[in-house]
């Protein structure tokens, strides 16, 4: 490593997904850090905040507050899913209605009597 100034910042996110590999980078990266004399302290600590002001407590009635933040994200997020499904469903019957229109195909009444007999090739409901 070159010579470095006093207060560099190594900073980590965290991603989610498995960490295996970022728990498993971590030991030697502090050991390498600490044996060329490097001092590791936390974020609050170099600002010489307390752990308390860094990271509060959630009060008493917080843990339902979260609890219904997550319900309504997480039910906003199936809706937006669910959303998302349909589209992609009425594309491929849409594409698939377009093609069969064009070829001359239309979509038959299982109760009209007189529609006329679908090929063997494409659903009974397609006629010509």
């Amino acid at each position: 490593m070159t010579a470095r100034a006093r207060g560099n910042v190594v900073l980590l996110h965290d991603g989610g997904g498995n960490r295996a590999q970022t728990v498993a980078a971590l030991g030697p990266l502090i050991d390498s850090l600490r044996a060329a004399g490097d001092t590791l302290v936390s974020l609050g600590a170099l600002a010489g905040l307390a752990p308390d002001v860094v990271m509060p407590r959630i009060p008493p009635g917080g843990r339902w507050t979260r609890w219904l933040e997550v319900a309504v994200f997480g039910g906003l997020a199936a809706v937006q899913w669910g959303w998302r499904a349909v589209l992609v469903a009425v594309v491929i019957l849409g594409a698939r209605a377009a093609c069969c229109w064009s070829s001359g195909w239309r979509w038959c009444s299982a109760a009209a009597p007189t529609a006329p007999r679908c090929r063997s090739h494409r659903p009974r409901r397609w006629c010509r």
